[in-house]
Formats: C-alpha cells, sequence, structure tokens
C-alpha cells in the first residue's frame, strides 16, 4: 500500500449488502457489501458490534460478495474481489470475530469465490467460485486445501452443507451436485435448458433440498438422496 485511505464510518453498509450468515446459536449476524466491509451484529437486537475491512486500494479490489460464519462464531470468512489487484489471483480473508484480526489467507484461488459455508462442525470450508472454478474445500485449522471438484462446466451459484455433513451446490451449467460427508460425488442432476439453478438448501432432516432459480418463481423440493423431484411448491401469487 502507498499511502492510507481516509474513510468515513456511518455505522452501517454504505452499498448493497450482498449476503448475510449467522452462528449456530444465533448469537451474532454478519453481512457484507460492496463496500468492503464485513460488519457483526448483536443477537437480538442487532446491535453493531464490529466493522472489518479487508486489504483495499481504489476501484473494485476488497468488493466483498461471499461470506461464511463458523459454526461457533469464532471464525468469519469473507472474500470477492479480493487479492487480485497485487497478486494475480483470488483469496479468501479468514477473520477472528473476537480479536477483528485476519487469523489467515487463503490465496491462490484461480476465479473469484461466488459462495461459502462451513460444514457443521466447523472443520471444513466449502468453497465455490465463478467461471469454471468449481468447487473446493479446505480445512479450517490451517486453511490447506482437502479436496476439489474442477469439472464445472459454468459459474457456480452456491453451496451448503447438510446438518450430516453432506454438500449441495449449483452452477450455471444447469447442474446440482449433491456430496457425500467425505466429498466424494454422489449424484449430478442437469435441470432442463433455460432455468438455471441459483440457491439449493437442506431440509432440518437432511432428508429434502430446496432449489431455488435464476429469474424464475420455481422451487424445486428434491430428494437428498438421488436428487429425484418430490414436489414443487405452489407459488401462485
Amino acid at each position: 500500500f502507498d499511502s492510507p485511505m481516509l474513510l468515513l464510518d456511518p455505522g452501517m453498509h454504505v452499498d448493497p449488502i450482498q449476503k448475510m450468515a449467522m452462528d449456530r446459536d444465533e448469537r451474532i449476524l454478519a453481512t457484507i457489501s460492496l463496500d468492503k466491509t464485513v460488519r457483526i451484529w448483536k443477537l437480538p437486537n442487532f446491535q453493531l458490534w464490529k466493522t472489518l475491512r479487508v486489504p483495499m486500494i481504489s476501484g473494485g479490489e476488497g468488493r466483498l460478495n461471499a461470506l461464511a460464519v463458523s459454526p461457533t462464531g469464532g471464525i468469519i470468512a469473507a472474500a470477492g474481489d479480493t487479492c487480485r489487484s497485487w497478486n494475480l489471483s483470488y483469496c479468501i480473508y479468514v477473520f477472528n470475530t473476537q480479536s477483528g484480526r485476519v487469523h489467515y489467507k487463503i490465496a491462490g484461488l484461480p476465479e473469484q469465490v461466488t459462495d461459502m459455508a462451513f460444514s457443521p462442525d466447523g472443520q471444513y470450508l466449502a468453497v465455490v467460485m465463478a467461471n469454471r472454478g468449481g468447487m473446493r474445500v479446505f480445512r479450517t485449522s490451517n486453511g490447506q486445501l482437502a479436496t476439489q471438484d474442477s469439472r464445472y462446466g459454468g459459474p457456480a451459484n452456491s453451496v451448503r452443507f447438510s446438518p450430516s455433513g453432506k454438500v449441495v451446490s449449483t452452477s450455471q451449467d444447469g447442474k446440482v451436485r449433491l456430496y457425500d460427508a467425505s466429498f466424494r460425488m454422489e449424484q449430478s442432476k442437469q435441470i432442463p435448458p433455460g432455468i438455471t439453478p441459483q440457491g439449493a438448501f437442506f431440509s432440518p432432516d437432511s432428508s429434502k433440498i430446496a432449489v431455488a432459480f435464476l429469474g424464475k418463481p420455481i422451487v424445486s423440493v428434491l430428494s437428498a438422496k438421488d436428487l429425484e423431484i418430490l414436489y414443487l411448491p405452489d407459488m401462485t401469487g
């Protein structure tokens, strides 16, 4: 950095909020924004507790669009247009929530991170990326790569863990991918052309997956066993 940047802090986000996430016991809520900040709010009163900033320069560097909070709330991962300006690759900043400092950095990612999620036991961080970056899983103890799947034919939109440790991801290549708790591919479902899966979420008992679609008022509920359609909720209105 050549010189410090003078910033006014109004105590709230000043650009669109991109993601929000909370810890397992719902004690804190973290939000990220294109204003290049992570803000941590105490629940249930939504009182601003901390404001975290990633390294930034003028322009896009530092804009955030991916966020994850560990189950205990002890660490927070944030990423987006991060590190590209000086490393020619992207990175994830992992903060210690209590101190507000960067605990470590996961560097060398080929594409910008679009979504992240911690495993239920907090031992892993699953990450999906733009373009054909695919999915990677890192150990949260040291930020080292545990496994990856680079067989994505388009940008990935979301990644989520089930309470039992399975993983589901969606991608603009039209596929919903299901991985077991060891991150081995179990099933892959191709969505019909013209409908792009946007987000996927497990039911609390891990038996079902709800999938939303980009630009379409449609939700499909799939079996978490074989990704077969169980039903389509009535979205009338």
